[in-house]
């Protein structure tokens, strides 16, 4: 299933390139390269105010003691440029997918627990675009929306001993990004 979304995303993206001003571009959210997340983004022009954002994350990494904080999420994101697009203010309408494994790190209340699972959601973004200089921009955005996660819950951040399984509701944000991006 997620592979036919990925060709269908991608079949959208090449086939709506056009051939005037900034038409694509390739990005990386900064705060995440700071927390060991590899990601990477790519955003297309559909037309002359709305384009298509799709970005991929990705947290391989156990640190010291067993704690981690491992996922993988894919965001695609419609956007709606105020002035024209790859310039200024927008809005967007998100969605993600994810998987999880987390545990040993008190702040997401897992110090003695390892939880290992899926998330799905969606959401409304905000955002502003800066050009740097020639083809160099800077990216600010937001976002506010809902999260549905299920996963297994297992007695502590190491073992394999299972604590049975959990639902999780959440509202609040879903989409935080500083993106440095090179368009073409």
């Amino acid at each position: 299933m997620l592979k036919h979304f990925f060709f269908i995303v991608l079949f959208i993206v090449l086939s709506s390139m056009k051939g005037y001003g900034q038409t694509w571009a390739v990005k990386i959210n900064l705060p995440e390269i700071i927390t060991t997340t590899f990601n990477l983004g790519t955003e297309v022009r559909l037309s002359e105010q709305y384009s298509l954002n799709l970005t991929g994350s990705l947290n391989p990494w156990t640190f010291s003691e067993n704690r981690k904080f491992q996922h993988w999420i894919i965001r695609p994101e419609g956007r709606y440029w105020l002035d024209k697009t790859f310039n200024g203010h927008f809005f967007g309408v998100h969605a993600f997918h994810g998987r999880f494994n987390a545990g040993g790190i008190s702040i997401l209340g897992l110090k003695k627990e390892r939880r290992e699972g899926n998330f799905t959601g969606g959401g409304f973004s905000y955002g502003y675009l800066w050009h740097l200089s020639g083809n160099w921009n800077l990216e600010a955005t937001a976002g506010l929306g809902y999260a549905y996660q299920d996963y297994k819950r297992f007695a502590c951040e190491k073992c394999g001993e299972s604590k049975g399984k959990g639902t999780k509701n959440y509202i609040g944000p879903t989409n935080i990004g500083v993106n440095l991006i090179y368009a073409f």
